[in-house]
């Protein structure tokens, strides 16, 4: 009997490889493959599409329908948020988050915000891009408890910005060349707690 679930189908048969047992997969969703033997068949789950996807320097994030954020790639500094530091060559839900409406991927860190316009950032944190006060690193989601009702983050290489829904701006982390936009440019001592910047003409 086949099997129709999400509007997908797969079929498969098992069969020795090198002694051991093996799956072959010999239909898979969409695809329309006759099969000899007695196949074995599997329900093929079409899970929600991704609505955003951000990609760092050797990672990416995306955010599924319903708010689940997953991350991949590498994961030195805890940039993808499992609690580890272990590389993920494939997308791995990060469950410490719900409900993520954005999320922002810099060079060895992340930011997501959460539904309720709180702000979560996790990895390298040497230059205080998590804005939580340290340069110690994490590898899992650390609020950024000095910012409330944000609507909007953007990560970099060492720094990061926030916008709130009040519109005022926020930055922290690196201040090399003045990215934080505060009138400083700093080299050697970072700003670890978010700044407010103004707009205005010189």
């Amino acid at each position: 009997m086949r099997v129709w679930d999400g509007g997908c189908r797969a079929m498969a048969r098992r069969g020795p490889v090198f002694g051991v047992l093996a799956i072959v997969i010999l239909e898979a969703c969409g695809a329309r493959t006759s099969l000899d033997a007695s196949p074995h068949e599997y329900r093929c789950r079409t899970d929600p599409g991704a609505v955003m996807v951000a990609v760092g320097t050797l990672h990416a994030c995306a955010v599924q329908t319903g708010g689940a954020l997953w991350c991949w790639g590498d994961n030195g500094a805890g940039e993808i948020g499992d609690g580890t530091t272990t590389t993920r060559v494939r997308p791995l839900p990060i469950t410490a988050l719900t409900n993520v409406a954005q999320v922002s991927a810099g060079g060895d860190d992340t930011c997501a915000i959460q539904g309720d316009g709180t702000l979560w950032c996790w990895g390298d944190n040497s230059a205080g891009e998590l804005g939580n006060g340290t340069t110690t690193d994490a590898a899992s989601p650390v609020r950024v408890t000095a910012l409330t009702s944000v609507a909007q983050v953007s990560t970099a290489g060492d720094h990061v910005c926030a916008v709130l829904t009040d519109g005022t701006l926020w930055c922290w982390g690196h201040n090399m060349l003045g990215p934080l936009g505060d009138g400083t440019q700093t080299n050697n001592q970072p700003q670890l707690q978010p700044v407010g910047v103004t707009l205005r003409c010189p």
